[in-house]
């Protein structure tokens, strides 16, 4: 990388103001607020407690050098926990994220099915993935296009994409704990 220190420091530029017509994700806020510095602030600290929970929670064995050597060597099996990691620290950038734009979608729409389909439910030794599940998250993943496909946006169809990130967000953190639990029991 030719120079770091500038890619970092624009990267999370927080002096810089979005415009609010643009947004998607905080249009149910008032526009003094949306351009607040403390807003700013505030979602750049919630991203940054989220991913050190992800981080603690899910990919604890990352924190350890041995360990993480080891997983290298097993690549192919924890290919899938890799990738999620990467997912789910994309996803709560873009629920934590400033100002979405409508180009965002297509730069992490084709992580939604998987984040939305690997959770507890693909673990199939435990053999409890049902009708309700595949509706529930069918039903999000078009709820959360239809969010994105009303423009310009509202407040309704910002409070709804923020409704289904959390859902999904959720149900991510849920099926882990779940899964810890039942496959501790299974032992």
């Amino acid at each position: 990388m030719y120079d770091p220190f500038s890619y970092f420091r624009k990267s999370f530029e927080l002096n810089r103001v979005f415009l609010y017509k643009w947004t998607v994700n905080w249009r149910f806020l008032s526009e003094e607020m949306f351009i607040s510095h403390y807003f700013h602030i505030a979602l750049f600290a919630a991203h940054i407690i989220l991913l050190l929970i992800a981080g603690f929670t899910w990919f604890r064995y990352l924190f350890v050098f041995r360990e993480f050597l080891q997983l290298l060597r097993k690549l192919n099996e924890k290919f899938s926990e890799m990738l999620t990691a990467l997912f789910i620290a994309n996803f709560i950038g873009v629920c934590v994220a400033r100002s979405l734009h409508y180009q965002f979608y297509s730069w992490y729409f084709y992580t939604l099915p998987y984040l939305v389909f690997s959770g507890l439910h693909f673990h199939h030794d435990l053999n409890i993935y049902g009708t309700v599940s595949r509706k529930k998250n069918c039903g999000i993943l078009i709820g959360i296009e239809m969010c994105w496909n009303t423009y310009p946006s509202t407040v309704f169809s910002s409070v709804m994409l923020h409704f289904f990130h959390a859902a999904v967000l959720c149900f991510l953190i849920s099926d882990h704990y779940v899964y810890r639990s039942l496959k501790r029991k299974k032992l």
